[in-house]
């Protein structure tokens, strides 16, 4: 190699061993942090009621992390105030791992787990398996509890629960969800005002915001987005087409499995997708939802029309710029049938099947889905404990409550009234979402045509619907 090689390589190196040394203490930091969140609100917990009568061992399974499993041991040394019979144990493995992990242990029948929270995109596979406990039965003796969590949770919000569709049982809960997401605009506010630029409100002007504050010469690129060759890149399709009034399917409602991804709403979102390409940051191709929260904290990409949620870029141990992140809903097409509309996610808890002790692990999912009502067994801490370590609630009073230290709790309270479930609730949702990404990224990186990508995509939706016997 050149001497100019040899010192990009050591360059290159030297960064790699930074970034592992930094996550490593980041990730000890985030644990630490949660225990402490819930050690200094318990201190000053004073539970209403102590439910002695309630004991045995109840084991959590969740995805690592700030939003998830350390929300959960955030909670723990209240609920243990309350339930000091209670042996919780929480479990938890990278989401790229546990999100496939789960479906794994339920579709063999795994009894390790009692409560698991899972992403809501995974909820009808999880139906086709026989993994969902009606919690209806199990709510039913707390009237006055359910109906302050209906009043709290947006309705759209939750609704995406009452798994499965068509319509569920009366009655029927198949998760709750202390947990909301949607995907929505980011943007770096002190960039758009200092170019004197305001949040596009259509796609068109997504694209020119981009163009005005694209500045690669001092590694600040326009946009970031989630556009790996799979799921991410489904994801962000499917977010644009709802916008433009376009759908996977002709009328999932009344059954009519018609893919209609090859369609004018489908060419004007992956032009789109395609112009914005040009303004993005280099890694943008290969980056799921992490990378994409850190290029944004560490000021390397400036906007976002569509993306999934975090709380984590308002939090001023993750970012410099935890001031300036500001959220707002996603833009629409121009056409009559276009509108806001959000991609509404989030991870749901539920009680497998074949778990065991579930008096005791739905009080436990009750006490994380509680309000602020002290009467009703809530406490405003539980909610403070969930933020505190990370997490980003689906109630709209700690949404409310918090709105004026995270900007992005106020674009979840704009997202949600515009929701739109994230996927098909169907079990292949997830296969589809997987195969479109893939001909949707090959037309962004200009491997296929617009008109091919869509075509094949189309194609390969209506095969797998077939494999599964939608047309018999």
């Amino acid at each position: 190699m050149k001497d100019r090689d040899i010192q990009a390589h050591d360059n290159a190196m030297k960064r790699i061993a930074h970034h592992r040394k930094g996550e490593v203490s980041r990730r000890r930091m985030m644990q630490t942090s949660a225990a402490a969140v819930g050690a200094a609100l318990a201190a000053d917990f004073v539970p209403k009621t102590v439910h002695a009568d309630v004991g045995g061992t109840i084991v959590h399974f969740a995805s690592s992390g700030k939003r998830l499993a350390n929300s959960l041991r955030a909670v723990k040394p209240l609920f243990d105030k309350v339930f000091p019979n209670v042996t919780l144990e929480v479990v938890s493995k990278p989401m790229s791992e546990a999100l496939t992990q789960i479906n794994t242990y339920m579709r063999s029948k795994s009894d390790a787990f009692d409560v698991i929270t899972q992403d809501h995109a995974q909820f009808a596979a999880l139906d086709a398996m026989g993994a969902l406990t009606d919690m209806g039965p199990y709510i039913e003796p707390f009237p006055e509890w359910y109906e302050d969590y209906k009043q709290d949770v947006p309705q759209r919000y939750r609704h995406m629960w009452n798994v499965p569709k068509g319509p569920a049982p009366p009655g029927y809960v198949a998760a709750l969800a202390p947990d909301g997401n949607a995907m929505m605009t980011f943007y770096r506010r002190d960039v758009f005002e200092k170019a004197g630029i305001k949040v596009p409100v259509t796609w068109d002007e997504a694209v020119e915001a981009a163009k005005e504050i694209h500045d690669p010469e001092h590694e600040r690129y326009a946009y970031c987005a989630a556009m790996a060759r799979n799921f991410w890149a489904g994801y962000q399709f499917y977010g644009i087409l709802r916008s433009w009034g376009g759908d996977y399917f002709a009328d999932e409602v009344n059954g009519d499995w018609t893919p209609t991804i090859e369609s004018e709403e489908g060419y004007q979102s992956l032009r789109i997708l395609t112009e914005l390409q040009k303004y993005a940051h280099p890694g943008s191709a290969n980056f799921g939802e992490d990378e994409v929260n850190q290029t944004f904290a560490q000021g390397h990409a400036l906007y976002s029309p569509l993306t999934w949620g975090t709380a984590t870029l308002n939090d001023p141990t993750y970012s410099e710029f935890h001031e300036d992140w500001h959220m707002d809903l996603t833009p629409k097409g121009n056409t009559p049938k276009s509108d806001h509309r959000a991609l509404t996610g989030g991870f749901g808890q539920f009680m497998p099947t074949w778990g065991g002790n579930r008096e005791t692990a739905f009080a436990w999912i009750k006490f994380l889905n509680s309000g602020d009502r002290e009467d009703l067994d809530g406490s405003p801490l539980i909610a403070d404990a969930i933020v505190g370590a990370g997490g980003q609630l689906s109630r709209a009073s700690t949404l409310s409550r918090w709105a004026d230290r995270k900007p992005f709790f106020v674009g979840l309270q704009k997202a949600y009234p515009v929701c739109v479930v994230n996927a098909p609730v169907i079990p292949e949702a997830y296969a589809i979402m997987g195969a479109v990404g893939e001909e949707v990224a090959d037309a962004v990186n200009n491997i296929k045509s617009t008109e091919d990508a869509l075509k094949d995509a189309n194609k390969r939706t209506k095969r797998i619907m077939e494999d599964s016997g939608y047309y018999d």
